[in-house]
């Protein structure tokens, strides 16, 4: 009955033993495979942000070349509206001088004109006056013969 008691712990123990034995390097499988595993989603993870980051890097620089090629644009059309509108402001000036030089020249020959007539009219008033002193004299000439 020992040896039976005995054989059959023995049976027993040979069944658990090995069990307990492995369990350790079971757990230790089973937590080495959970690093795996999250190891290997950190790693995707890391790629997936790499490859986010790429692709806003590429955009990003892709957004700089528009912004700085609108930005030329915008800077080459200041300078040429500016060149216009100064060319433009030249030529007024340019006109507003003649103009003003136009008028100065026009009342110079105004105002000649203008002396010009009143001599003439001073010229015609004495002639006037002496017209008027000579039909005096001869009138009074002719009543006095009459």
């Amino acid at each position: 009955a020992l040896s039976a008691e005995v054989a059959a712990w023995l049976s027993s123990w040979q069944q658990d033993i090995p069990l307990q034995l492995l369990e350790p390097f079971q757990k230790q499988r089973q937590a080495k495979t959970a690093v795996e595993k999250s190891i290997s989603e950190l790693r995707a993870k890391l790629s997936q942000e790499r490859e986010e980051r790429r692709q806003e890097s590429l955009l990003s620089g892709r957004k700089y070349e528009e912004l700085q090629t609108d930005k030329e644009d915008l800077q080459a059309r200041i300078v040429r509206e500016s060149s216009q509108l100064e060319s433009r402001l030249q030529a007024l000036e340019k006109r507003q001088l003649e103009e003003r030089q136009s008028w100065v020249e026009e009342r110079m020959r105004m105002e000649q004109l203008c002396g010009g007539q009143l001599q003439q009219l001073e010229l015609c008033q004495g002639n006037l006056t002496k017209t008027d002193r000579d039909l005096a004299i001869a009138e009074t000439a002719v009543n006095s013969k009459l």
